[in-house]
């Protein structure tokens, strides 16, 4: 499969945009994906899990919609955001209608123009890259020495 069609599904919420950052990180196939007009309708129960009537006690009932509605949109942009960064292949991403501010489209608009112009990591970003993972990794075994040596004693 290299085009998906995942429109008009209300799915537009932070649990959602994981699962589809996952399949989007992990997919080295995949070249187009529509996910427009995916705004997520608040039901009566995502009102009181987030306890939003409270916080908004002031507002009318059609702007906590609202607000329900973009933080659900904002959260799922931030997952979409979190899946691009390590995918390489997808060069065509439709978010038309869910709400998404412009800030996240712009970081979603040049992780989709990076694929297309086929940037790649630098050999110096790799090493860079690579130095931390070692520096990470001695990090770690220190502290499971330390811990293994106060457990002798």
């Amino acid at each position: 499969i290299t085009s998906l069609n995942m429109s008009s599904n209300s799915m537009a919420t932070k649990e959602a945009g994981a699962i589809i950052a996952r399949m989007i990180r992990i997919n080295s196939v995949l070249k187009e994906l529509n996910l427009s007009s995916n705004t997520h309708e608040p039901s009566e129960y995502d009102i009181e899990y987030h306890n939003i009537l409270r916080e908004y006690e002031s507002y009318c009932v059609g702007s906590v919609l609202q607000e329900l509605e973009e933080r659900f949109a904002q959260e799922f942009a931030a997952q979409l955001v979190d899946g691009m960064q390590g995918n390489r292949t997808l060069t065509s991403l439709n978010i038309r209608h869910n709400n998404i501010d412009e800030f996240a489209c712009q970081k979603l608009q040049r992780l989709i123009d990076r694929n297309r112009n086929g940037e790649r990591l630098t050999s110096n970003q790799r090493r860079s890259r690579s130095s931390r993972r070692r520096s990470s990794i001695r990090r770690t075994g220190q502290r499971f020495k330390s811990a293994n040596s106060q457990r002798r004693t």
